[in-house]
């Protein structure tokens, strides 16, 4: 538990003023609607408007007229509507006001909320937003903690120390803030000691201030500005979300120890996480880019591809070349090496531009000489911003490729593998005979097809092929005649060197 250097005596006398400024803040805020209907409802001029407004509100405002509608219809209010809602004479908000304006801190504050206007009879007046009226609380709350840490008269040296007064007070604010009530303070009263704050009262506290205006408009700024750093160099993107990650978790563990000031604190949390929160969703684009002026798209992080060969073969050389594949093709070159090269080469480009980089399409084709062995190509790329990436190391066996299209070929033949044939004869005394033979596909026979079937299978007038006959045993394209028996159909089917066998087809007589 944490705790404040401060007596019982003094906690209670805080805790007691304290309710008193919270009577006031709810008492103001109830009557500023009122007063606002009544502005409008009232027919007259400006003095008897005031004198009406006085005499009514003066017994509602709590112990402690102009008003101005812009152009989004918010209400400002002049210093004598302020006076007469928060109950005090107009002399006295006007030196309030001249004091926020020269101070520093207060100032700022002070200005945020302030514009120029034309009062009625036609001179230049400041008004100001509805939010004038926490200021002013709040200034009169650090005037009192002064007095009451500083007071003029009596024992100076037992005067509490201002800090832990403050501190208790923030203390106080944060907690009526969270529990959006009027804060109990037993437990601080009698044992001087502060409760730990809750987890999900932190989250809500951080929550509610990343709504505001002020932590909006800066952290986007802060935003953009490290969005064009990770642009140029994109190495230290996990450098900024990490320490980002690690001040927001600072400043929840701070904030439920309680340990220093607990407003800035939750203005600092909730900048850090609305700033992830950007980062968050620029990450979550589907390329895992962002898009910039002039429509190229930049990547945030260096992405992680995958980049492969597909062999192809070219008809004209009769040679198998290499076709790239990647899962990202929004590269500005593509380079490539064949072992034992030492220099890299490119592809090439072609006239089409890719318009999410702004910049021509490489070619995706490699010329390759090699026939026979393996060949080991190294591929790298220029990314989009001017990175290189890879090498990517690609093992291509060209045998094994060579055998793979020629068997892919077989393969895609429509034509069946062995098919029944009818021979008729007449003899010189006009007698008719039919021979039957079994054919086999001539394209099969040559090469480089017959060099990857192993053995043909084929079986007449049955569904299922019986009889083997390598291939290195055929010599003609027929492989049997009979006389006797007709073929009405044949089954085949063929058995590569690797192993695999094709689908068995049928062909009819």
């Amino acid at each position: 538990m944490a705790g404040f250097n401060l007596s019982e005596e003094v906690i209670e006398l805080l805790q007691n003023k304290f309710r008193d400024f919270q009577a006031a803040r709810e008492k103001i805020h109830e009557l500023l609607g009122d007063y606002v209907a009544d502005v409008r409802r009232f027919k007259g001029n400006t003095l008897e408007q005031q004198e009406y407004l006085r005499e009514k509100y003066a017994q509602l405002a709590p112990t402690l007229s102009h008003l101005v509608w812009n152009e989004e219809q918010e209400i400002y209010w002049g210093a004598p509507d302020i006076a007469i809602v928060m109950g005090r004479n107009q002399s006295s908000i006007a030196r309030t006001l001249t004091k926020l304006e020269q101070e520093d801190g207060w100032c700022v504050r002070l200005l945020a909320l302030r514009k120029d206007a034309k009062a009625a009879n036609g001179l230049n007046i400041h008004v100001y937003h509805q939010d004038i009226f926490d200021l002013i609380l709040d200034r009169y709350e650090d005037e009192y903690l002064l007095r009451f840490a500083k007071p003029r008269y009596g024992n100076k040296e037992n005067a509490p120390d201002i800090k832990e007064v403050r501190c208790f007070w923030e203390y106080m604010k944060d907690s009526a803030e969270i529990f959006h009530e009027n804060f109990i303070f037993a437990e601080a009263a009698t044992g001087n000691v502060v409760p730990l704050m809750r987890w999900r009262d932190i989250l809500s506290l951080i929550w509610k201030k990343i709504f505001t205006i002020r932590t909006g408009m800066f952290f986007s700024i802060f935003f953009a500005a490290s969005f064009e750093i990770v642009r140029r160099w994109p190495e230290i993107l996990p450098y900024i979300l990490a320490s980002s990650g690690l001040i927001f978790t600072v400043c929840i563990v701070l904030l439920h120890l309680r340990k220093g000031p607990s407003a800035h604190l939750a203005g600092l949390g909730a900048g850090t996480l609305l700033f992830l929160m950007l980062w968050g969703v620029g990450l979550s684009s589907s390329d895992g880019t962002i898009q910039i002026l002039g429509g190229a798209r930049i990547p945030l992080i260096t992405p992680k591809r995958t980049v492969n060969l597909m062999p192809i073969f070219d008809d004209k050389t009769g040679q198998i070349n290499f076709l790239i594949t990647a899962d990202d093709y929004n590269v500005k070159e593509f380079l490539y090496r064949v072992k034992p090269d030492t220099e890299y080469r490119s592809t090439g480009f072609m006239q089409q531009i890719n318009t999410n980089i702004n910049a021509l399409f490489p070619k995706l084709e490699i010329e390759n000489l090699q026939r026979t062995g393996t060949a080991e190509i190294e591929i790298k790329c220029i990314d989009a911003a001017g990175r290189e990436q890879g090498p990517w190391l690609c093992s291509v066996n060209i045998d094994q490729e060579f055998f793979n299209l020629h068997k892919k070929t077989v393969l895609n033949m429509k034509e069946p593998w062995v098919f029944p044939q009818s021979f008729v004869y007449i003899d010189i005394d006009m007698n008719r005979f039919t021979t039957y033979a079994v054919e086999i596909n001539k394209k099969l026979l040559a090469a480089p097809e017959k060099d990857v079937i192993s053995a043909v299978i084929y079986g007449i007038n049955t569904d299922y092929p019986e009889t083997i006959m390598p291939m290195e045993d055929v010599e003609s394209k027929v492989l049997h005649v009979q006389d006797d028996t007709s073929i009405k159909y044949i089954s085949s089917c063929l058995i590569f060197k690797d192993g695999t066998s094709s689908d068995v087809r049928r062909s009819t007589l």
